[in-house]
């Protein structure tokens, strides 16, 4: 019995009926602290995927839920003689841009030589339209600031 006046009405089991009650209130308790921990579990293990992948990666993989297949993708038709053009270089492109890193605040600077496996562009005579979507084909890391140096050009403020 609990001596408190207070908790005298919240957790009086003084009759079976009553002892039944707070018992039955306790494991209700119980059961959604345990959900909401496993839940919460989950939510951080999901995230921490996420990201781990979305850094290795660039972009982030869709994780599909427990239980639940997804349909088979239909191969894609490709053409007679595959392009094996290699993608353009995220550091370089947007060195070019003067676009700014966004964990050092320092623009991005060029610095793998002969050893980059991506492709490397002169973009001063490239559409804006064109640099829009190499922009937005980039790694995650660079993806952002190049959109948002594209914008400061098209807004005038910089110029490359």
């Amino acid at each position: 019995m609990a001596t408190t006046p207070e908790n005298r009405t919240v957790r009086d089991i003084s009759t079976p009926e009553r002892c039944a009650a707070r018992l039955q209130t306790m494991l209700t308790e119980f059961t959604e602290i345990v959900n909401a921990q496993e839940k919460l579990s989950r939510a951080i293990a999901w995230y921490q995927l996420r990201r781990r992948r979305s850094r290795l990666n660039g972009t982030p993989k869709v994780i599909s839920k427990a239980g639940k297949r997804e349909a088979k993708a239909k191969p894609v038709a490709l053409s007679a003689s595959p392009s094996k053009v290699k993608p353009v270089c995220g550091e370089h492109f947007a060195g070019q841009l003067k676009a700014q890193d966004p964990r050092t605040s320092r623009v991005f600077i060029y610095s793998f030589g002969d050893t980059c496996r991506f492709r490397h562009e002169d973009i001063s005579s490239w559409t804006m339209a064109k640099k829009r979507d190499a922009a937005a084909s980039l790694m995650q890391r660079f993806r952002q600031p190049s959109l948002d140096a594209i914008g400061k050009i098209n807004e005038g403020k910089t110029r490359v």
